[in-house]
């Protein structure tokens, strides 16, 4: 099976490259989509050893392949890769570019992440105007609350205390996401002056709520700085890395082998 999957993966990316150059738009536009669905479900299942041995590195490729092929659920799945450095290098450039991609696909996920890109400025390219731009593209889009309106937005003087606003009513229009990077904003005071307490509480919401990444970055946090028993907290990112999430993945690999779980 595992033979097979790296096949395919193999002949998905030249078929991406090469696919459909003698036929019409609509054929190349099925036959890429067809291209990037088996892709994308291929790296899905080496993320998450479904019926394969977990890899990273070979889900990266089947997600790069569907990517090229233009599949949304790819590019997005890349954008993650390169933006936690899941699979290979943490590149946020790179995470910045297939995120803009999949928001231009008319991913609205992505598109709240373009924001959280550029509020913080992660790929070196901080712009909360931008940042505010692609919130509010969000929210039309149903990842945030569509009826905010902070007024009218200069972008002369538009800072991370204006574009935090529409974190901060993500969050409070029920998306987890938000709450997650809401808690995030508290930690390192972007935007807000740093509360050390309300970033436990607002990660702890984001983590009782379902979000896998706030199970896991609560978890290893409290683990890493002794705030609460250790062993705990572990539970947390075990917990995490059965919901699947690849970070709570890498982060248990690591404290295997380091001898701290």
């Amino acid at each position: 099976m595992k033979r097979i999957l790296v096949a395919g993966c193999v002949a998905i990316a030249a078929m991406a490259a090469f696919a459909g150059t003698e036929n019409d738009d609509d054929d190349i536009t099925m036959e890429n989509a067809q291209i990037g669905r088996l892709a994308y479900a291929a790296g899905y299942r080496y993320a998450h050893g479904k019926g394969v041995e977990r890899d990273l590195e070979k889900a990266f490729k089947c997600y790069l392949a569907g990517a090229a092929a233009g599949y949304v659920k790819a590019e997005a799945a890349v954008a993650t890769c390169y933006w936690n450095g899941e699979g290979t290098e943490r590149d946020y450039k790179a995470a910045a570019y297939w995120k803009e991609q999949a928001a231009f696909h008319g991913d609205a996920h992505s598109m709240f992440a373009m924001g959280i890109m550029r509020h913080f400025g992660l790929d070196g390219n901080k712009n909360c105007y931008v940042a505010c731009q692609w919130f509010r593209m969000a929210a039309q889009n149903g990842c945030g609350d569509p009826s905010f309106e902070p007024g009218v937005i200069e972008e002369e003087g538009c800072g991370p205390k204006v574009s935090v606003k529409w974190i901060r009513s993500a969050a409070e229009a029920g998306n987890v996401d938000a709450i997650y990077w809401l808690a995030a904003c508290y930690r390192c005071g972007s935007g807000v002056f740093p509360n050390r307490q309300k970033y436990y509480d607002l990660m702890a919401v984001a983590a009782e709520r379902g979000n896998s990444l706030a199970k896991c970055i609560l978890g290893c946090d409290k683990w890493y700085n002794s705030v609460s028993g250790a062993r705990d907290e572990g539970l947390m990112v075990r917990e995490a890395e059965k919901q699947g999430n690849v970070t709570a993945y890498v982060h248990l690999d690591k404290l295997n082998k380091t001898g701290k779980l």
